[in-house]
């Protein structure tokens, strides 16, 4: 899966709650600013239309974390035509049935 979308994977010890703590916080931040009170929607294709909406206004109106002078949305378009594109879903999954197998593989 990190060959197919091109990212490298940076281990951390599990129980070690302050390596993991940033990304952790930042799903929990997301539910509250964004999901608080439970929404309905009538399909996948609305509910991220609306979110997207709600990501973009709140990158354009907050500032970056590091780059004081910039939002969060003038960094992201600045950096954007340096991101590599999305190759695509990855597919993990591949099923074959036993009578596709070479007979060598086959548990006889």
């Amino acid at each position: 899966m990190c060959g197919h979308y091109l990212v490298e994977p940076v281990a951390c010890t599990p129980a070690s709650g302050w390596k993991k703590g940033q990304v952790e916080n930042q799903v929990g931040l997301v539910r509250e600013r964004f999901f608080t009170p439970r929404l309905r929607f009538k399909s996948y294709d609305e509910l991220n239309a609306w979110l997207l909406d709600k990501c973009v206004a709140y990158a354009k109106a907050h500032r970056h974390p590091e780059i004081v002078d910039k939002t969060i949305f003038e960094a992201f378009e600045e950096e954007r035509p340096k991101l590599i594109p999305l190759r695509g879903c990855f597919d993990g999954f591949h099923a074959v049935s036993v009578e596709d197998l070479p007979g060598s593989l086959r548990q006889q």
